[in-house]
Parts: C-alpha cells; structure tokens; sequence
C-alpha cells in the first residue's frame, strides 16, 4: 500500500487579500493481479476585497479506481470519480467509467 496526503493553507496580497486552504490525498494497492487507487481533493478559498470577505472556491472531489490484469501486458480497468463545487452548482456529479488499457 502507498498513499500520500497534503493539506496546507494559502495566501495572496494586492488589490485584494486571498486566503485558501487545500486538502487532499490518495492511497494505491497492487498486487500482480490488480491495482486499486482511491483519491480526495478539497479546496476552500476566500477574499477579502474593499472590507468585504466573500468565498471564490468550495470544492470537493474523488474517486476509486480499479485495474485487472487479464494478461501481462493487457488490462481492464474501471472507476467511479464523485465532485460536488458550490460555485458551478454541482451538489453531486457521478461520473463511472471504464476501458481496456495496454501496457508498454
């Protein structure tokens, strides 16, 4: 198993002050058989301009996916990716997928 996580605020000064945080993550696990990886992203950003403080990003995604090695070099695979953005009205975008991939 591997797996990374980061996090960490941000800022910005000029016209106007930006403040934003991110948080995210991924873990994979492989065996000769197969591979799956599971991954999360937030950000949450704001502003601050003339004295007033107003969001300008609430976002969360992520997903699964899984690969099956049906011999060495090909391979199916499938995956399930969820998003949800305040500002482009997505309370919940589902979008499932998959496909047949060769390795070089």
């Amino acid at each position: 198993m591997v797996g990374r996580r980061h996090r960490g605020p941000g800022g910005r000064r000029g016209q106007c002050q930006n403040a934003d945080f991110h948080n995210g993550g991924y873990g994979r696990a492989a065996t000769n058989k197969d591979k799956i990886w599971v991954y999360f992203n937030a950000i949450k950003s704001s502003a601050l301009v003339g004295g007033v403080d107003s969001a300008t990003a609430q976002a969360v995604r992520g997903g699964i996916r899984y690969d099956r090695n049906v011999s060495s070099r090909f391979f199916v695979s499938t995956f399930n990716d969820y998003e949800y953005d305040k500002f482009q009205s997505l309370d919940l975008r589902f979008v499932a997928g998959g496909g047949f991939g060769w390795q070089a």
